[in-house]
């Protein structure tokens, strides 16, 4: 059995805080058109597949053949997952400003491109396209106009059962998530200020799979 799913979204908001509370960016009256914007949360891209195999071979205890007793009673499920990355906000230094309760973003003054480096191996994109704004005046970029990286995950579990007689089946499993340890990495730091500017120095949330490869083993009786 094969399921999947791909979704195109475009999440829009006026912000919230940690609780989910509405809060603004932006408070002065002139600038109230520029919190309406990509929520924290948006995903443009984002691909699910899970699959499940059993094998055809299922006993009832007595098995009839080496082959059987060695092939039968397996199951294999597995969960494919791409997805692209999630937004933010290039802020800059809000001094010049003086305007509390409101925030400063940074001014583009080139192309956005993406460098791909991660941690110490640099930038992951060119901050010579951004700039601190100069005189009392907002910055030219908007709250979650850019957004980070994506990634893909692979989980993946084995199944084997063993009849018991009756209706009584002992059930051993191994399942792991991520199994390809595939990084995923939050966004860049996005504050001019910063001394890591347009660095990646940490992890990222991935949906329902685990962000760093794990396993685990169970086993099941059912009656």
């Amino acid at each position: 059995m094969f399921k999947g799913a791909y979704t195109l979204s475009k999440a829009m908001n006026y912000g919230t805080d940690a609780d989910g509370r509405a809060t603004l960016t932006w408070n002065t009256p002139s600038e109230l058109w520029r919190n309406w914007s990509p929520a924290g949360f948006d995903r443009r891209h984002n691909f699910q597949l899970g699959f499940a195999y059993e094998l055809p071979w299922q006993s009832d205890g007595s098995y009839e053949s080496v082959a059987k007793a060695i092939l039968g009673d397996w199951q294999l499920n597995g969960m494919v997952a791409a997805f692209s990355g999630n937004p933010f906000t290039v802020n800059a230094s809000g001094t010049s400003l003086n305007t509390p309760q409101n925030a400063q973003v940074a001014d583009l003054v080139g192309d956005f491109k993406v460098l791909g480096n991660i941690g110490n191996a640099g930038k992951w994109f060119d901050t010579a396209a951004f700039a601190q704004p100069t005189g009392v005046r907002f910055g030219n970029t908007g709250r979650n106009q850019f957004y980070g990286p994506g990634a893909w995950t692979v989980d993946l579990s084995v199944f084997r059962s063993f009849a018991m007689g009756s209706t009584r089946r002992l059930e051993f499993r191994v399942q792991g998530n991520n199994i390809f340890n595939h990084p995923v990495f939050g966004n860049p730091s996005a504050t001019t200020t910063s001394g890591t500017f347009g660095q990646i120095t940490g992890f990222g949330q991935a949906g329902g799979s685990y962000i760093e490869r794990q396993f685990q083993i169970g086993a099941r009786f059912t009656f």
